[in-house]
């Protein structure tokens, strides 16, 4: 276990951390402020604002509802991230998952449904491509298609 005031793992800033261990098993549910690594095995609810850590040993079966989550373990769940998801290349997610941002590594496996909803910004988004910038990027993407003979070798 990582001592408060010294830098948690992956390089979360100091705040409250905490800890289960490899080998460790949880049932029941969880509710954090600042981090949580795990390592061992929880089955049940996580419920926090602020980042969730799956070890490469971790194992979480049940429901999670996070700020962030990065899984390097195993986890079965419906997952609810309001930053963000990370699959790093170790790591393996099945289950539904809703963030607005979802990184898999080369590697990772993922199976299940993703909501990414739509981003708050979307008009702003929306309101820089002009219409005629998509008109000419439409005229860039537009060109003739060549058609090559076909060699028949019967």
């Amino acid at each position: 276990m990582w001592k408060l005031g010294k830098n948690a793992p992956d390089g979360a800033p100091d705040e409250n951390f905490t800890f289960l261990s490899k080998g460790a098993f949880f049932q029941g549910v969880v509710k954090f402020d600042g981090m949580v690594r795990i390592d061992g095995t929880l089955d049940g609810e996580i419920v926090a604002s602020g980042a969730l850590v799956v070890g490469e040993q971790g194992l979480i079966k049940g429901i999670v509802s996070v700020g962030t989550m990065t899984v390097s373990g195993k986890v079965y769940a419906s997952i609810m991230a309001s930053e963000k998801i990370e699959i790093r290349r170790t790591g393996v997610v099945m289950g539904e998952i809703q963030s607005p941002r979802l990184s898999i590594e080369d590697g990772g496996l993922y199976q299940g449904q993703c909501d990414m909803g739509v981003p708050s910004n979307i008009e702003e988004r929306s309101s820089v491509l002009s219409s005629s910038t998509i008109k000419n990027q439409k005229a860039k993407s537009l060109g003739t298609i060549q058609a090559l003979p076909v060699r028949s070798d019967s």
